[in-house]
């Protein structure tokens, strides 16, 4: 609970190591410990809470420090249906953001129809949403084909470790899956919004 100390520690490892690296491999492995001592027992639910909301706040944080640019690719990202665990989608959006993006983010648990609402209002390059549980995958299963009927037609992208621990799921879910690590869907979404934009501008000519 020594909030002075973990910032620090927050601080030392930003300045130790590149963007993937600190979420990939020191902030990814520091959560999923703190989930297994708390399945295990080892720590109480309100020190579990604490430290998610510590990390939570860091990451909003980081977000906020990278340039907004208005010019860019627009990408909404949050969390499925139902899914209340949005760390994982909102160090997505911090990456994303990162590679110069215009990046805004939702939160958990986005009603589908709220989304399309607000997709065909803002009109996104791209949505990304996550899930780490099988009833919140599944809770996207209709969003492809809502968001087919917009103009233009946003990408719809999805990442999270219920397709990881159940690759079923990438059969009855429409739309582009992200790939089984932060790494692995950045680079994707990089490289489907590059595609998008050729194929944009071919139409054009």
């Amino acid at each position: 609970y020594d909030e002075a100390d973990a910032s620090d520690l927050v601080r030392e490892a930003l300045l130790a190591f590149d963007l993937r690296t600190f979420l990939g491999e020191v902030l990814t492995p520091c959560l999923v410990d703190i989930g297994t001592a708390w399945y295990r027992g080892e720590i109480r639910i309100t020190t579990e809470h604490f430290a998610s909301s510590f990390i939570q706040g860091k990451l909003l944080t980081l977000l906020q420090s990278y340039p907004y640019h208005r010019n860019a690719s627009y990408i909404m990202v949050g969390c499925a249906p139902t899914e209340m665990h949005e760390i994982g989608a909102l160090m997505m959006a911090v990456l994303l953001r990162s590679e110069g993006f215009r990046v805004e983010f939702l939160g958990p648990d986005i009603p589908l129809d709220d989304l399309v609402d607000h997709a065909r209002y803002e009109k996104p390059a791209m949505i990304v949403l996550t899930a780490t549980t099988r009833e919140a995958a599944l809770g996207m299963k209709r969003l492809k084909d809502k968001l087919s009927r917009l103009r233009p037609v946003p990408v719809f992208g999805y990442g999270g470790s219920a397709f990881n621990y159940e690759p079923d799921l990438l059969t009855q879910v429409p739309g582009v899956f992200l790939g089984k690590s932060l790494d692995d869907a950045t680079e994707t979404v990089k490289d489907l919004l590059k595609t998008e934009k050729r194929t944009k501008e071919a139409k054009k000519v």
